[in-house]
This record gives structure tokens, C-alpha cells and sequence, in this order.
């Protein structure tokens, strides 16, 4: 026995007689207890272990040598020694017959182990801790995603419906006036009229501006790309802006290498350059305007170029410290008389989110009191093979076409829009018949059979979208063409519009002529030509009078061969008031109706009206 607890340097041994004294122990064992004697034997063994007290009955078990019975272990008990070192070891008690003995006492030093495992034990917490903190940040995270994402459906309905509920009235505001502006001859009354169209598109631009802004957030604007003849494009920019800019020189410059045909979102693009050319026009009083585009080509891709705009002014300019902030929402350089200059703040917003999105960036350059230059650079712009580009859709106008007898159903829960529809067709020999919801117009289309129905797409009770299920499903109304009307400017809303079978749709405020361009694709019409004076006849004139008039006309004609290709307004402007003065000192009426007509005309940048007046000169004169 001795032999055995000597040679166990690792463990420390005790044996126990049946009365629970110590009988003898290995020189280990005092090891862990350093306020006890060396020699253990005589010693009660649970005055020595105290963590025994209570243990009495089941080291009887075990000396009873009942099988069941398993030894008695403690594991991890902690000691202090004297020194303050703190250490654990495991306490084993079982059955041991030799001698006198009937119990072996085992304890192994485990502090190592133990303070692993704790460390383990510990990092495990720590880990686990850290789990559940990243679940919770996590799980606030999805939270605010969740409430950031039904904000945005929040605001994305909220647009909507203020788009509907302001565009409504616009309808009837702008509708109305372009009425009246067909029916009315007075000056003074005209100058009204213009003053609330003017009113109101400048609020109309507004609204777009904001829901522009809001769509590009949202994610909800695309570029729609399509061949775009530049030169065609920056043209109609010059015809734009030529009378705006009185007193300023307008200076296009464009790179004579510059592809004919490039691939471009071409609205977008013109809603870019229209931006900082009115800006340009608005802080310079005197000197010029400067819009020039030239390519970068690509060693690589000999299909690709980057194309480079630049919009310089002699304006008022920009302080450096100003010159990030402008291209932020609602912001304005600081100082600016918004009374004089007036603006929102969302215009070089909108168009530097634009250019970003066609792959591009916009910055600017400027001194203050010494101009500002925009330039814009768009990055791997496509060729374009050359092909016949889409046009313009041509504009229609009350004196210009006739309808055949025909029948129109309107559907529109507002009665001004379907009064402005109403007084508009009445004129032009079409039947209107209106229903003021969707399911009293699809008892009206069955019974009246429309040549065509105009829907209006929010309605109460039964909405447009409804209204269209329900006329494609019957077969005595699924061929009539149904066009949507519709207040909302948002690119899901349209497509929504093209998925319910809609023939077309029009957006409010409805634009007269925009209306007739959409009839005129479903109802029989034929396009009156415009009618010219008789030309002057030498013979009709008093001969006093007659080589005067020809040689003023021979001047006119001369101007009208100088100014036909160039298209400059302020020319044309000169010619027609001469051709206007002309007419009324010779009292020839079609003379001085054709100056007149065309002074009305460069008035309200009608270019295509303009053209097609200038084509008609020489047949007038004879």
C-alpha cells in the first residue's frame, strides 16, 4: 500500500477505514492542503475535506460495497493556499479493501484544465454575447429597412396622389386657357390668357421637377436610350432659347468629327442641357452663352466615345466654397436675391443625378463676378448606325383638321375635365357623351357603341383599370379604343397603363392639340390646308403706287433668301414686321395678315408653325 502511494507523484492518495478515519496518505496530498499536517493518519476525514459534510450516507454505500453504487466524485474544487495562488483539483472517493482500508481517496491537481476550460467557458460567452448583439443590430437593421422601405412606398403613394390631386386642377387651369386662347382676338385679354399659361406651366415644371427628383430616389427612373441626332438636338435648343436671350450672344460650337448618330436618352439629355443654359441665361446680363460638344475617343473601342458638353456664361459666377452645395436638393448659393432670380434649388440637382445615371458626371468652374462653365462628361457613349430617326409627333390645331361625324365617350369622375373635353370636340364636329365613373360608362359604351372612350384612371367605385377589365371581357365593346387619361407622371403607372390594354393615354394637364394628334390615329379626319391670299397683281395697284410696292416686295423677297436657312428669330422677327409695315402702307390685307400672323407665331415659339410660314412667303407674293 505504501509502495503504491508513494510511486503516485501526480495524485494525491488517502486511505479510510470503516469509521471514516484517515489511515495514512502520500506526501502529495498535503501539497493541496498546506494548513494541515503532513501526516494525515488518525485525522476524521470530513474535519479535513469539509466538502464531505453531508456525504456520510453515500460512503457507507460505497463501503458496504453495494454495486450500484458508483464511486463519489467532486469535480473542481476550489482552494486558496496561504500564498494567495488559487487552484481547483478533483476530489474521488471509491471502494479500496487492503489491510484495514476500505476507501482510496484521489485528488488530482486540475487548475491548468480548469482555467482553460473557464477560458473556453469564457469565450464562449463572449462569442455568444457577440452573436446576440449582431442578431439584435441585425435584426434593428431589417427593421429599418423595413421602415425605410414603407416610408419610400409611403412617399412614392403620397407623390402619386399629389401628382393626381395637383394635376387635376392644372387640367382645368391650362386647358381652359388654351381654349379661350383659340376663341378670344383681344390684346389685352390675350395678355392675360398668356399670363396664366405662363403660371401655369412654370407650376407644372415645378411638380415634375419634384417628382423627378423623388423617381430618381425611389429608383424608379430609367434611361431610355434610342439614336439621336446630336446636331438636330442642340438646333432645337438654339430655336429654343434665341429670343430669351436678348442682348447675350448664343454660341453653338460643335466638333465638325462629331458622329451624325450617337445612342442617347435624348429627353433626358435635353432636360440636362435646357437646365443649364436657362441657368446660364438667368445670372448674365451681358456677354455670352457658350454651348460647345466635342467627343474623346476611346483607343480600345473604336465604337465608343466619351462626349463632352460644356455651357459657359459671363454670369455673375460662383463662389468656390458654393460650388458643391448648388448641386445639392433645395440648395442655392448663398446670397442669391431669390426674389430676383427666383428657382427651388432641384434643377442642378435633378441634373446631376441624370448624368449620373447615363454614365456621366457634371462639375463646374467659375469665379465670382467672372462666369461659370458646366461641363458634362458622358462615358462610353455608343455609335449609331445612321437610320431614320423617330420624330415628333406633329402638332394639331383647331383650324387645321376636320373630323368625320363621330362619337366620344368620357369617362372622368371631375366635371371641368370633362367639360374642357366637352367645349374642345363640340367645335369640331364630335359627339361627346360623359359619364362621370366607371361603371356608368360601361353602360353608356354598350349602349352608345363610341367611336373611341377617353378614361380617366383614378375614379371612385370603380377605377379605369376596372372599367377596361370589364370592357375587353364584353364582346360588343372589346374593339372600341380606349385612351387612359391620367394625372400621374410615374413610369410604373404608365406601364401599368400598357398592361391593362389601354390603346394610348394622355397625360393631365391635357394639352389640346396633343388630344387631337391622339384622335386623329382612331377617327376619320382630313387636314385643311391653310389658306393663302391671292398674290399681288402689278394691274390691281394704283400705277403710282405699283414700283414701290414692287421694290419693297423685291427687298422682302431678298430678305426672306437670307434668312430661310439660317433660322435666326431675331431676323425673322425683323422680316415679318416688315413684311407687316408693308402691308398696311400699301392697304394689301394678306400682306400685312401674314406679318401679323407671324409675329404671333415667333411670340410663342411655335419653330414649326414658323417654318412652314416662311415655305408659304414666295407663293404669296407671286
Amino acid at each position: 500500500m505504501m509502495k503504491f502511494m508513494h510511486d503516485s507523484h501526480e495524485i494525491g492518495h488517502a486511505l479510510i477505514n470503516k469509521k471514516l478515519i484517515i489511515m495514512g496518505n502520500n506526501h502529495i496530498l498535503p501539497r493541496w492542503l498546506t494548513d494541515v499536517p503532513v501526516d494525515l493518519s488518525g485525522y476524521l476525514l470530513t474535519d479535513v475535506f469539509c466538502m464531505l459534510i453531508g456525504y456520510e450516507d453515500v460512503l457507507q454505500k460505497i463501503i458496504q460495497n453495494n454495486r450500484q453504487t458508483k464511486p463519489l466524485i467532486i469535480s473542481q474544487i476550489y482552494h486558496q493556499a496561504p500564498d494567495g495562488q488559487e487552484r481547483y483539483f478533483d476530489l474521488q472517493i471509491e471502494q479500496f479493501r487492503q489491510i484495514n482500508a476500505v476507501l482510496l481517496l484521489s485528488i488530482t491537481d486540475v487548475t491548468q484544465s480548469t482555467e482553460l476550460e473557464q477560458s473556453l467557458r469564457q469565450e464562449r460567452n463572449d462569442l455568444r454575447l457577440q452573436i446576440i448583439k449582431r442578431e439584435r443590430a441585425e435584426a434593428a437593421l431589417q427593421q429599418a429597412k423595413e421602415a425605410a422601405e414603407a416610408a419610400n412606398r409611403a412617399k412614392s403613394e403620397f407623390l402619386a396622389n399629389m401628382s393626381h390631386e395637383i394635376r387635376t386642377p392644372m387640367n382645368a387651369v391650362i386647358g381652359f386657357s388654351e381654349l379661350l386662347s383659340s376663341l378670344i382676338t383681344d390684346k389685352k385679354q390675350k395678355s392675360y390668357l398668356s399670363s396664366i399659361q405662363s403660371a401655369g406651366k412654370t407650376l407644372l415644371t415645378l411638380i415634375n421637377d419634384i417628382l423627378d427628383l423623388s423617381k430618381i430616389e425611389a429608383g424608379r427612373m430609367e434611361i431610355q436610350y434610342e439614336p439621336i441626332n446630336l446636331s438636330q438636338l442642340l438646333n432645337e435648343l438654339k430655336q429654343i432659347f434665341a429670343l430669351k436671350i436678348a442682348g447675350l450672344k448664343f454660341i453653338i460650337e460643335i466638333n465638325q468629327t462629331l458622329p451624325p448618330t450617337l445612342l442617347l436618352d435624348g429627353m433626358r439629355l435635353r432636360q440636362v442641357l435646357l437646365n443649364l443654359i436657362g441657368n446660364a441665361i438667368k445670372f448674365t446680363e451681358q456677354g455670352h452663352i457658350k454651348l460647345s460638344v466635342h467627343e474623346r475617343c476611346q483607343k480600345n473601342d473604336s465604337r465608343k466615345i466619351d462626349l463632352i458638353f460644356a455651357v459657359a456664361d459671363t454670369g455673375i459666377g460662383i463662389p468656390e466654397d458654393q460650388q458643391k452645395k448648388i448641386f445639392e436638393a433645395f440648395q442655392q448659393q448663398e446670397g442669391q436675391n431669390s426674389q430676383k432670380y427666383g428657382g427651388t434649388g432641384l434643377g442642378l440637382a435633378i441634373s446631376k443625378r441624370l448624368v449620373e445615371m447615363m454614365n456621366g458626371q457634371i462639375s463646374v468652374r467659375s469665379q465670382k463676378e467672372q462666369g461659370s462653365v458646366f461641363e458634362i462628361i458622358l462615358r462610353d457613349v455608343e455609335l449609331s448606325n445612321p437610320a431614320p430617326l423617330a420624330t415628333d409627333k406633329k402638332k394639331i390645331d383647331f383650324k387645321n383638321i376636320l373630323f368625320e361625324r363621330a362619337r366620344i365617350l368620357v369617362v372622368d369622375d371631375i366635371e371641368s375635365n370633362r367639360s374642357l373635353i366637352r367645349e374642345s370636340l363640340s367645335q369640331l364636329n364630335l359627339e361627346v357623351i360623359e359619364a362621370e365613373e366607371g361603371a356608368t360608362g360601361l353602360v353608356f359604351a354598350e349602349e352608345s357603341q363610341p367611336d373611341i372612350i377617353l378614361m380617366d384612371i383614378k375614379m371612385p367605385v370603380m377605377s379605369g383599370y376596372e372599367a377596361i377589365s370589364e370592357l375587353k371581357k364584353n364582346p360588343t365593346t372589346q374593339q372600341i379604343p380606349v385612351i387612359a387619361l391620367t394625372a400621374s407622371a410615374l413610369v410604373n403607372e404608365q406601364s401599368q397603363i400598357k398592361a391593362y390594354g389601354f390603346d394610348g393615354y394622355l397625360s393631365k394637364p391635357i394639352s389640346i392639340s396633343e388630344l387631337l394628334t391622339e384622335l386623329s390615329r382612331y377617327l376619320k379626319h382630313k387636314m385643311l390646308e391653310s389658306v393663302n391670299k391671292p398674290p399681288v397683281h402689278a394691274a390691281n395697284i394704283n400705277p403710282s403706287s405699283r414700283s414701290d410696292l414692287l421694290e419693297k416686295l423685291e427687298q422682302c423677297r431678298l430678305k426672306w433668301e437670307e434668312i430661310h436657312d439660317g433660322f435666326d428669330l431675331e431676323e425673322i422677327k425683323y422680316f415679318s414686321l416688315k413684311v407687316k409695315k408693308l402691308g398696311e402702307t400699301s392697304q394689301q390685307q394678306h400682306l400685312y395678315d401674314y406679318g401679323n400672323n407671324l409675329c404671333q407665331l415667333i411670340e410663342n415659339f411655335e419653330f414649326e408653325e414658323i417654318e412652314n410660314s416662311l415655305n408659304q412667303f414666295p407663293e404669296l407674293i407671286g
